[in-house]
């Protein structure tokens, strides 16, 4: 290793918090309704698009780029060197993303369906009798167990966001503008999977068709027109789409 190298263990470190720099970045600008393009990110730190692309590849951050990181995202010196105590990517998630942020954790499930955190965190009692679009039956409001969303809805938490709707293409599923998703970044989509897409640096909600070669990202709204990736565009499967919710008042 020559002198100048930096060593593995803080390349990693300050790889990790580089990227929740930008996960802070991307969940301010969308949760404002304002586009959030990473060469727009790229440009707020001073690199080209290709240096970003590098970096957050993993190419390891020189001691000062860092600094200049550090300056751009006012983040205090040295903050991108800091190793986490426990070092796991939840811990890392909570002392940079404010709990009121859209990150699938038990305040921001909470948030999304307009309940009380306190009273989520300890489980919502769900009758153990089935209901068919009604309530449960009166003789069974003695057994009554506590159930936690959290664990219902998210299968990784640390691989687990959640993504407000806009518009009405998917409706015919029963996901309406407005609505929050639930996505898992960690699974691997498959034919028939709800996903969230990026075409062309645009975020959209779309069922995913991948059968003879063909791979296309299907509406759930007669009113919208399928997309077919054109040659030269870039289609990535941000994450699969494993829960909805709605509220209604």
């Amino acid at each position: 290793m020559s002198r100048n190298a930096t060593p593995p263990a803080l390349a990693r470190t300050r790889q990790a918090r580089l990227m929740l720099l930008w996960l802070q970045w991307r969940l301010g600008k969308l949760s404002s309704g304002a586009e959030a393009q990473e060469r727009d990110f790229a440009a707020s730190l001073g690199l080209s698009p290709s240096q970003w692309s590098q970096y957050k590849a993993g190419k390891p951050l020189g001691a000062r780029l860092a600094r200049q990181i550090e300056t751009a995202c006012a983040q205090p010196v040295g903050w991108l060197d800091r190793p986490q105590e426990d070092g796991t990517a939840a811990s890392l998630l909570r002392e940079i993303i404010p709990s009121e942020s859209l990150l699938a954790t038990t305040q921001a499930l909470a948030d999304a369906l307009g309940i009380d955190p306190a009273a989520f965190a300890r489980g919502l009692g769900l009758a153990e009798s089935p209901t068919r679009a009604g309530f449960p039956s009166p003789a069974a409001d003695h057994r009554i167990q506590r159930v936690d969303l959290n664990a219902e809805l998210v299968q990784h938490e640390e691989a687990t966001l959640l993504v407000r709707v806009r518009g009405e293409s998917m409706r015919d599923v029963g996901i309406f503008d407005g609505n929050i998703l639930v996505v898992d970044k960690s699974l691997t989509p498959v034919h028939g999977d709800i996903v969230v897409a990026i075409l062309d640096d645009e975020f959209t909600c779309k069922k995913l068709y991948c059968r003879d070669g063909l791979v296309k990202l299907q509406p759930a709204n007669p009113d919208f027109p399928e997309i077919v990736p054109q040659e030269g565009q870039e289609l990535r499967i941000w994450g699969v789409v494993t829960s909805t919710v709605t509220r209604f008042r």
